[in-house]
């Protein structure tokens, strides 16, 4: 998690990053430390990059239930205005928005997804919006 400034406001940005082994390891921690900046965010950037095949169902079961868990303290504890989604996929599979889905349950209706298409050596081939 990071926070910048963009114009008057800060953003929060959370780098879900599940294709990097141990990047992301800690959601509770995560989840726990997200109300804390409830106050004073209502911009949020979320950058979400998934395998196209989990380590198991076990492991894809417990990331979906993360991500319902953040939705559910988005919708509870921030007044978010601005919601951009980022995810990452492959050029052969398009599972990974699966993951993205989250999106959906949130109560805030307006929010942006984009996909980033990369190649075999992470760099982007294609920059595509998705939804707003």
């Amino acid at each position: 998690m990071v926070i910048e400034q963009v114009g008057d406001t800060k953003q929060l940005i959370i780098d879900l990053d599940f294709v990097k082994i141990g990047h992301v390891d800690d959601i509770p921690s995560l989840l726990k430390a997200l109300p804390m900046y409830a106050t004073f965010i209502s911009d949020v950037k979320t950058l979400l990059y998934a395998p196209a095949q989990h380590r198991s169902r076990a492991i894809y079961k417990n990331r979906i239930a993360s991500l319902k868990k953040m939705v559910e303290v988005f919708d509870n504890k921030f007044n978010i205005k601005k919601l951009k989604v980022t995810i990452g996929l492959n050029g052969d599979d398009f599972y990974q928005m699966k993951l993205a889905a989250f999106v959906h349950e949130l109560n805030l209706q307006r929010w942006t997804m984009t996909s980033h298409m990369f190649d075999q050596k992470g760099g982007t081939v294609v920059k595509t919006k998705v939804w707003s």
